[in-house]
């Protein structure tokens, strides 16, 4: 009878150790599929800047060779997969404020101070020059 006590305290024993080890390895596979998404998530971010980092070059070209409507298309289709690209988004309003497409010129630059607040002191000036072109240009009123 001792016998059998003994052996059923073993078995709660090992039945008790059991599910701590597999408690243990579910939480150690819930850390490793964590660090695998972080690492993947960090790895595919670094390609992502490299690739981004090229195209604003590219853009940033585009622009001082005056190839406007280029630099506005390739904006238009990296900013459908970035769209909170401030730097693609500044390049575009850029573009459409040397074409004299004033309203979407200031909708573009209005759309990089929602992106980069702290971006204000470069896009102000275009604002302020856009307000003004846009009033000068409106249709007066006769009497």
């Amino acid at each position: 009878m001792d016998t059998e006590r003994l052996i059923a305290e073993h078995l709660g024993q090992i039945k008790v150790l059991l599910i701590i080890g597999l408690l243990v390895l579910i939480a150690m596979f819930a850390v490793w599929v964590l660090l695998t998404r972080a690492l993947n998530r960090n790895l595919g971010s670094l390609f992502n800047t490299d690739n981004a980092h090229a195209l604003r070059d590219n853009i940033a070209e585009l622009l001082d060779q005056g190839q406007i409507n280029e630099v506005i298309s390739l904006s238009e289709e990296h900013l459908r997969t970035y769209p909170d690209d401030v730097t693609v988004a500044w390049y575009r309003a850029l573009a459409f404020y040397r074409k004299g497409a004033l309203h979407e010129s200031q909708r573009q630059f209005k759309k990089v101070l929602e992106l980069a607040p702290d971006w204000e002191a470069s896009v102000e000036p275009y604002l302020e020059q856009l307000a003004i072109k846009l009033r000068d240009g409106a249709p007066k009123l006769v009497k």
